[in-house]
């Protein structure tokens, strides 16, 4: 789970005076959805709808079903909207020099963008801590450029807005970085804020935190985590409690939780017990229950179970 970050691409040069011409991202990019909710979002703005059924209408109508490219000629473009989509396509450029030509433009149109801030850091970046500290500074740099007031106002609603997620998306990459270089407290502050900002975690946040709180044993926070996200059956959530259980004592409810776990995802008591061996890279994709979910558990969980082998081995004999 690795954020992404910021691109560029053509633009008109310095004494150029026709209008940006917009890039849309590749076909297939996971940014196309974020440009087609910056659309939406300029839409609401602009016809300011009544009530969810309007809205509803006319987007169906007049959106969907129609191709990216030919949306993005119909609805105005800005220097920031250029800008972000020249990030897109930083982050599937051919080679450094292509990405870097691109960010390099995308922070010409806007120099607040922090997509292009957080490649650029990466980029000149020596080791993970040099990177961290970067990713620390434009974090708060994304804090003064957002303004006063603006977080604790849409507190709860981050992700849904489009301008925030340059800022959620460097907080995750940074959030990785402190777990590589062993600062658990620092990275769990930054999971918990996300999830203050956004508490339907459209990153999967919570299921890094959950394993962070079982290796450290914070198992009060642990059960918060589990209880807030109760309706949660990924292999994360299942197994975690298993693990939390176990951890406070209760081999009952372990057990009763384990059996809850098997039917969720059968696959990951195999990596759990070195049945199996672990791959080189994790799945780009997973589904519930399947094996790649389970290599997604132990991404999150390893560490956890790793440290405590006596819930290793009455795993063993429990199964």
């Amino acid at each position: 789970m690795s954020s992404q970050k910021s691109k560029k691409s053509k633009g008109n040069s310095k004494g150029d005076k026709t209008p940006l011409s917009r890039i849309p991202a590749p076909i297939g990019s996971p940014f196309m959805m974020e440009q087609m909710h910056s659309i939406i979002e300029k839409v609401m703005k602009e016809k300011k709808f009544k009530d969810p059924k309007e809205m509803s209408e006319y987007l169906n109508k007049n959106l969907t079903g129609r191709p990216i490219e030919e949306l993005l000629k119909e609805y105005p473009t800005s220097p920031k909207d250029v800008s972000r989509d020249l990030c897109y396509q930083a982050i599937d450029a051919k080679n450094p020099q292509e990405a870097l030509k691109l960010l390099d433009k995308a922070l010409e149109l806007d120099p607040e963008n922090i997509d292009a801030l957080a490649l650029l850091a990466n980029f000149a970046s020596e080791d993970d801590e040099d990177y961290a500290g970067r990713l620390e500074g434009i974090l708060k740099c994304a804090e003064s450029f957002l303004g006063e007031g603006y977080f604790e106002e849409n507190k709860g609603h981050f992700w849904g807005l489009t301008e925030t997620r340059p800022f959620m998306r460097a907080k995750q990459d940074l959030v990785f970085l402190l777990i590589r270089l062993e600062k658990k407290q620092e990275a769990i502050r930054h999971c918990e804020e996300m999830l203050e900002l956004n508490p339907n975690d459209n990153q999967g946040i919570r299921d890094i935190l959950l394993g962070l709180y079982l290796e450290i044993k914070n198992l009060d926070k642990a059960r918060s985590l589990l209880v807030e996200y109760e309706e949660d059956r990924s292999a994360v959530f299942s197994w975690g409690k298993v693990l939390e259980r176990f951890l406070s004592g209760d081999k009952s409810g372990a057990l009763d939780a384990l059996k809850i776990a098997l039917t969720d995802n059968p696959f990951v008591q195999d990596y759990l017990l070195k049945k199996k061996k672990m791959p080189s890279h994790l799945p780009e994709y997973y589904s519930p229950g399947s094996k790649e979910e389970a290599l997604v558990f132990m991404n999150c969980q390893a560490m956890a179970w790793g440290k405590n082998p006596d819930a290793l081995r009455w795993l063993k004999a429990s199964l």
